[in-house]
């Protein structure tokens, strides 16, 4: 075994009966990192700190819509289904159906528009980046380590879609099995009292009224 130490490039060299090994390096090159003047990275990091502001304020907006699209969804889901059917000196018919029309068209926004996967999504990139912002100025990462930490937030925001109509989610399905039209009501209200009179001439042996004449109002027994 022998060691050059007489040039700028050290070499050793293995031998023994069988072969020859020589390990060295003929030169040498340093690969240098391009710097960032401080006034270039001040910038970079007001632009980040101005999305990471923005994603908190698109983060609320998701969930203000939530609160109010959802609380309008259900009260008046549960008013349609608490007043159909009754009197119409209580609550008229149009009241109902322009509640059973903001219903439909609130669980349709919330569905169509994707507002609770959004609302997670800018809430989680949010809450990285602003850690990450943290974490530099605390000076446990590096102004590049800040950079991909702020393109994963972009990439987790994902892109926009408009899932209304879809096979898998029918949003307006659930406000239109509470309410129904007047005609409907009023069909339904017919065979209830025909059921009815069926059961009272199955006692006195009349012969029950026809629906139709129970939704014109002219019903009458015959015998």
């Amino acid at each position: 075994m022998s060691v050059n130490n007489s040039g700028t490039d050290p070499t050793i060299t293995v031998e023994n009966e069988k072969q020859v090994v020589t390990i060295g390096s003929t030169s040498s090159t340093t690969i240098t990192r391009p710097t960032i003047t401080v006034e270039k990275e001040k910038e970079i990091i007001d632009e980040i700190e101005r999305h990471c502001s923005y994603w908190r304020k698109i983060g609320n907006i998701y969930i203000a819509s939530i609160i109010v699209f959802g609380l309008a969804a259900v009260s008046t889901s549960v008013l349609v289904s608490i007043y159909t059917g009754s009197d119409e000196r209580i609550i008229k018919v149009s009241t109902i159906k322009i509640m059973a029309c903001i219903s439909t068209i609130s669980l349709a926004i919330l569905t169509a528009f994707n507002l609770v996967t959004n609302s997670n999504n800018a809430r989680n990139a949010w809450k990285s980046l602003n850690a990450a912002l943290m974490l530099y100025a605390a000076g446990s990462i590096s102004i590049q380590q800040l950079i991909e930490q702020y393109q994963k937030g972009e990439n987790q925001f994902g892109s926009f879609t408009f899932t209304y109509g879809s096979t898998n989610d029918k949003p307006a399905t659930y406000a239109q099995d509470i309410v129904a039209s007047h005609a409907e009501r009023l069909q339904k209200e017919a065979e209830e009292q025909t059921i009815k009179q069926k059961e009272a001439n199955a006692i006195s042996g009349l012969r029950p009224p026809d629906p139709e004449k129970i939704l014109n109002g002219t019903a009458i027994s015959e015998t």
